[in-house]
């Protein structure tokens, strides 16, 4: 997940906005770096003429041109990394629709506070009070150890807490630095989400392979 906010906060520094993330825009490389793609619906903000404009051609802009767009489907991403489904999901193309508009979601209770509170925030109906993609990273749900990269092993094999211990002792040898890794459920929780595993039975997984 934080390769991806990475990802788009770059995009949206340089004034893109992709304005179609979903999983299926997502790539993987052989070093399970993770690579955006799908640039069809993406625009790019350019006002080199709003000397001439007149103030409905800006307003419509700012409406249709929209940053916030890609925090609502970083949302739906997070959530559906965490969860295993995504918030609005139904049977029915309609009733997706409405519960979008009414912005009808639940969130499971072992989702834990940091995770929950991210969501509810970036999926808040008005797109002004959603929080931009530097806030999302410097959030507490992405306060603390994230592993640099992941092993190949992790597309067939879901690592286990200890993995990420050791990678955060090596990697703080290598930096001089003195903080390490937990094996919190926040934390396990959080590099699920990471590496695109679903998190909602983290616990049991935990549990059945001491």
């Amino acid at each position: 997940m934080k390769q991806i906010l990475d990802g788009v906060l770059y995009l949206h520094d340089n004034g893109i906005i992709h304005r179609d993330l979903n999983p299926s825009n997502l790539l993987l490389n052989d070093e399970i770096e993770v690579k955006i793609g799908g640039f069809g619906l993406a625009t790019k903000i350019q006002y080199e003429n709003l000397y001439f404009m007149a103030p409905e051609t800006i307003i419509k802009r700012e409406e249709e041109h929209d940053f916030e767009v890609d925090v609502w489907s970083l949302g739906c991403i997070l959530y559906t990394l965490l969860v295993g489904k995504s918030p609005f999901e139904t049977n029915s193309f309609r009733e997706t629709c409405e519960r979008i508009k009414r912005c009808d979601y639940k969130i499971p209770t072992e989702i834990k506070a940091p995770a929950a509170n991210l969501i509810n925030s970036m999926l808040l109906p008005d797109p002004k009070k959603r929080p931009t993609v530097d806030q999302i990273i410097r959030s507490d749900f992405f306060n603390g150890y994230i592993p640099s990269k992941l092993p190949v092993s992790c597309l067939t094999d879901e690592p286990k807490p200890k993995y990420f211990d050791y990678m955060a002792s090596s990697e703080s040898d290598s930096s001089g630095s003195d903080s390490a890794g937990s094996d919190s459920e926040l934390d396990y929780s959080r590099d699920m989400a990471a590496l695109g595993y679903y998190s909602k039975g983290a616990k049991d997984t935990e549990d059945s392979s001491e």
